[in-house]
This record gives C-alpha cells, sequence and structure tokens, in this order.
C-alpha cells in the first residue's frame, strides 16, 4: 500500500487509497478510513469518490447530520459538474426533512 501511496503515477496512487478506504470500512474502521481519504492528493476521480465516501461516513454510519450537509456543500461547489450532483441535492433534501421531523418531534 505505502509504496502504491507514493506512486509518481497519481491515479494508482489513489486508487490504492481508495481500495485501502474500502478495507476498512469493511472492517468497520471507519475513523481509519476516514484518516486515509484525508492523506490524498484530491487530483483524479477517486478524490471525488473519497469525498463522497467520506461524506457518507459522516452521514449514514456517524448520523452527523450538520456536519455531513457541509461536507456536501462544499463537495458540490468543488465538483459543480460532477455526474453525482443530482443525488447528493436528492441527499440533502432528504437530511433537512430528518432534521425538520427531528425539530417537530
Amino acid at each position: 500500500f505505502n509504496k502504491c501511496k507514493n506512486s509518481e503515477n497519481i491515479l494508482i496512487s489513489e486508487l490504492s487509497i481508495f481500495h485501502k478506504a474500502l478495507i476498512e470500512i469493511k472492517k468497520s474502521n471507519y475513523a481509519e478510513a476516514q484518516k486515509i481519504i484525508n492523506s490524498l492528493k484530491n487530483e483524479t476521480i477517486y478524490s471525488e469518490l473519497l469525498y463522497i465516501l467520506n461524506t457518507e461516513i459522516e452521514d449514514h454510519i456517524f448520523n452527523n447530520y450538520v456536519k455531513s450537509i457541509k461536507m456536501y456543500e462544499q463537495f458540490l461547489m468543488k465538483y459543480p459538474n460532477s455526474i453525482y450532483k443530482k443525488n447528493i441535492i436528492k441527499r440533502l433534501n432528504s437530511i433537512n426533512k430528518i432534521i425538520e421531523s427531528d425539530i417537530d418531534t
């Protein structure tokens, strides 16, 4: 992993980071997965996927809606033409409904 992580080929490097993070998530090591994700250089499609993955950990695993809203919004600003934009907007709407229902109860 470390050899690939430091590879001069950024695509291979970020692919290895992506897979390492997925392995940690499968082992329920979410904090370690986030640490791995945060180590990347943000230069390839894997950067986009890892950003979403990190946000989904906050959203679906930790139920940290306030933080995940901020992260989703930052994602949309950073990647305004992302193919994931529509799904992220849907998720933001869902989170807002969850928050509203929590306030109402």
